[in-house]
């Protein structure tokens, strides 16, 4: 019985509800691993609905897969930027785990179905995962695995200490750690690693990266945004989240996490930059990373690789970086690639024409890194990265470092953040400042003008 029979009888064994017709193609794994398992192979099938499934077979035996379900589908830049053409069978995603009794699978089998808000843009339809519990006679040599058991990458586990961290002496500016935020009497908890008196500190080729999530009402997406970042490969980060005092279910998805998080706080605040501000304080990296709760990273490799190309640069100095994003437009299902600029040498006209999103902005911690909450309300994070770029060192990296979703506060046809951009730059005298602000203004007002027609046009329509 050659590969492929033997593949498809033991695929359609496992009961899952929809049957394999045939198997079009047998692949070797694409995307890097994350902890606790080791991929197999990778099938492309035709069901008997007529549609496609892209099939991952994996080998389990940590318990991490539990926290993996939201971010570990397999997906790639040039999958998720793919138009998928009109006449073009549904694809489906199927991610088969054969799990040792090592993963805490407390039944013989299990089916479940990623909920459609996770999904990540129209490649696949849907995404599912089928848990099955070893022993079972399976195509697949799962003894010759155990090196890869061995052999796991490095844990964030293990980069824990009781030694609280030092300032860096890359740096002249110096932020201070608040390491647990000033008592508030409004405060509905606070939690993580560090209160249990666990630290990170920077290592020479390991700068400690502070990643920060803040979050309020946030449950729809706040779990995938935090499973994004407890299953990065690199290892010496440090994650911190700021709930505003939500009354939704955002609490309890922190705490869920609790274990890897390393600090967290639930507490009103007074708006973003406020939130934004409490976890840069609280931070003890040499850099500060804000992904918010409908942002994920990329994968899990993006944060080592932008690491990587810093510490190739220079490893006496810091240097912030810009990265590439993808934004997700939830609306239409599709994803676009915002590149990484070169910034201008104005600072000024780098508030207009900003260089990157500051989920692609992995930026130096130190005094500057504070954000003007008491003024701004949408361009804040803006204002920091360009007086950055004016002070420090940057640097540009075509690397995918996050995936944004549509709906943030400076989302849409918003002439709130044009005016704060002009009140931050109201002091340039650089005729290419007023010009960038001008072709603003014009291009949310055609928005704003299409938007109008497009309404009136409805209504005439609906009124015949």
């Amino acid at each position: 019985m050659d590969d492929s029979t033997q593949y498809l009888s033991f695929l359609n064994s496992l009961g899952f509800p929809v049957q394999q017709q045939k198997i079009i193609e047998i692949k070797s794994h694409s995307i890097s691993n994350l902890t606790g398992w080791q991929d197999l192979k990778t099938l492309v099938c035709l069901a008997e609905t007529g549609e496609i499934y892209d099939i991952d077979f994996r080998y389990a035996w940590g318990s991490e897969i539990w926290q993996q379900n939201l971010v570990d589908h397999g997906w790639c830049e040039s999958t998720l930027l793919a138009k998928k053409p009109e006449n073009e069978s549904k694809r489906h995603k199927l991610i088969i785990y054969l799990c040792e009794p090592t993963t805490k699978l407390n039944q013989k089998q299990k089916i479940a179905t990623v909920p459609q808000r996770f999904v990540i843009g129209s490649y696949w339809e849907t995404v599912n995962h089928l848990y099955q519990l070893l022993p079972i006679d399976c195509p697949f040599e799962l003894q010759d695995i155990q090196k890869a058991k061995d052999s796991t990458s490095k844990k964030r586990s293990n980069f824990l200490t009781k030694q609280k961290p030092v300032a860096t002496t890359k740096t002249k500016d110096i932020l201070p750690t608040t390491f647990s935020l000033p008592p508030d009497s409004r405060r509905i908890g606070e939690g993580g690693l560090r209160t249990q008196g666990l630290y990170r500190n920077s290592l020479n080729q390991l700068p400690l990266v502070s990643v920060i999530t803040i979050v309020f009402n946030g449950e729809k997406y706040l779990e995938q945004t935090i499973q994004s970042i407890v299953n990065s490969s690199y290892p010496n980060l440090e994650y911190i989240v700021i709930d505003g005092g939500s009354t939704d279910n955002s609490l309890a998805i922190i705490k869920k996490y609790e274990d890897d998080l390393d600090y967290w706080v639930s507490e009103p605040d007074r708006g973003i930059y406020d939130a934004m501000n409490k976890g840069t304080i609280a931070a003890s990296g040499d850099y500060t990373l804000h992904i918010n709760a409908d942002d994920l990273l990329f994968d899990s490799q993006c944060l080592a690789t932008v690491i990587n190309e810093i510490q190739k640069t220079n490893q006496e100095q810091l240097s912030n970086l810009f990265s590439s994003v993808l934004f997700y437009r939830i609306d239409k299902e599709t994803l676009s690639k915002r590149a990484a600029t070169t910034p201008q040498s104005d600072p000024m006209l780098n508030i207009v024409k900003v260089p990157g999103s500051h989920q692609g902005f992995l930026g130096i911690r130190n005094s500057k890194s504070i954000f003007k909450s008491d003024l701004y309300l949408i361009v804040a994070e803006r204002i920091v990265m360009s007086e950055k770029i004016k002070q420090e060192r940057s640097a540009i990296s075509t690397t995918t470092l996050a995936i944004f979703r549509s709906g943030g506060v400076s989302y849409g046809i918003n002439f709130a953040m044009l005016n704060e951009m002009q009140r931050a730059t109201a002091t340039s005298r650089n005729p290419q400042v007023f010009f960038a602000l001008l072709t603003e203004y014009l291009r949310l007002s055609l928005l704003w003008f299409g938007k109008i027609t497009g309404l009136i046009k409805l209504k005439q329509k609906i009124s015949q």
